[in-house]
């Protein structure tokens, strides 16, 4: 038996070898479509997982805040010596943390900004806090002011190697 065109490659090669059903030979027509199903089932399956690749991995950017931003205007307006208790809770709530020490009470004040980037699957994530302190007498006049702010250099970085 001769094959396809002449040549010998294809003598053998029967069409219920393959599962399709024609003269009995595969001629030239049935060959391309076999080559043209398989490359379809091939990009079906690089498709499929490039899809699942990335809903698994993918981009993302999330920023949070933890508790209220500290107002500026009211901690320059609390002085050392002048300003009471009752006026610093009025002026800035409640504080987050109240310590007793020897000599003083504290009031602690805490803000913090976070932000995380994600891309594929490198991520980096920058938390930066605002910190103020307020110390108190036994008369309940502030005595001393500590505040820290670095929540205005916190950005997205989602580059994970160096700054």
């Amino acid at each position: 038996m001769e094959g396809v065109g002449g040549s010998a490659g294809f003598a053998d090669r029967t069409a219920y070898s393959v599962g399709l059903e024609s003269d009995g030979v595969l001629d030239d027509v049935d060959v391309g479509r076999l080559s043209e199903s398989r490359w379809y089932v091939r990009w079906a399956r690089v498709w499929i997982w490039l899809m699942l690749l990335g809903g698994v991995s993918g981009c993302a950017f999330v920023r949070a805040n933890v508790g209220e931003r500290l107002p500026e205007e009211a901690i320059q307006a609390i002085q050392k010596g002048v300003t009471t208790k009752a006026q610093v809770v009025e002026a800035l709530g409640t504080p987050d943390v109240v310590t007793h020490t020897m000599q003083h009470e504290v009031f602690q004040y805490r803000y913090g900004d976070g932000k995380l980037g994600v891309v594929l699957i490198f991520s980096r994530a920058t938390y930066k806090t605002d910190d103020l302190y307020i110390f108190f007498d036994a008369q309940d006049v502030v005595t001393d002011i500590i505040f820290g702010k670095r929540t205005d250099t916190v950005r997205f970085r989602f580059w994970p190697f160096g700054s």
